[in-house]
């Protein structure tokens, strides 16, 4: 359903030969389209963030889903020794990602849409409430308690807010679909 850029592991290979990074980040663009059609740059435009930029930048609501998910990015294998993906949860990226982040010191980010998520009716994410929903507040407690014990309080503080803004949103939903008010 999803399309990614036909270049984009050409420039990715570019951005790690030129900045020897361990993460690289492109630009991601949700449509509800059919096809999709990726600009064609010569010049590749790339900075460089550190590791709590990035982890920051999870809390931006323009550009949260850039950094949350996985599939507009490039990871070096060695950050995958002791993370993995949880089998069968909904949302597994964000049980992951801030790890990922965390474990390396910079992460290039490519200042070019490479990654087209095709948001269509039968998707997962559109699908009638589920309470797998919830496996997104489970990771976020997961990533509360990580900033808990490496003391980056000030990024407990907005999983805190983040999580208990969605339980509500999640809870509101599904209280509508009861015919209960909330």
């Amino acid at each position: 359903d999803d399309w990614i850029a036909p270049d984009m592991y050409e420039i990715f290979v570019k951005v790690l030969l030129k900045t020897n990074v361990k993460i690289i980040q492109g630009s991601f663009v949700k449509t509800r389209s059919s096809s999709f059609k990726f600009s064609k740059e010569k010049e590749i435009k790339y900075s460089i963030i550190n590791n709590k930029q990035a982890l920051y930048n999870m809390y931006d609501g323009q550009r949260y889903l850039e950094y949350v998910v996985v599939c507009n990015k490039l990871y070096h294998k060695s950050l995958f020794c002791n993370i993995l993906f949880p089998v069968g949860r909904v949302n597994e990226d964000e049980f992951v990602n801030y790890k990922l982040f965390w474990g390396v010191d910079k992460i290039a980010i490519v200042h070019k849409i490479v990654y087209a998520y095709r948001n269509r009716p039968g998707s997962i994410m559109n699908q009638k409430f589920s309470m797998k929903r919830f496996d997104v507040i489970d990771a976020l407690d997961e990533r509360i308690d990580f900033y808990c014990i490496t003391k980056e309080y000030e990024l407990m503080m907005k999983t805190i807010v983040y999580r208990n803004n969605l339980l509500y949103k999640y809870l509101k939903q599904n209280t509508k679909n009861r015919d209960m008010n909330f």
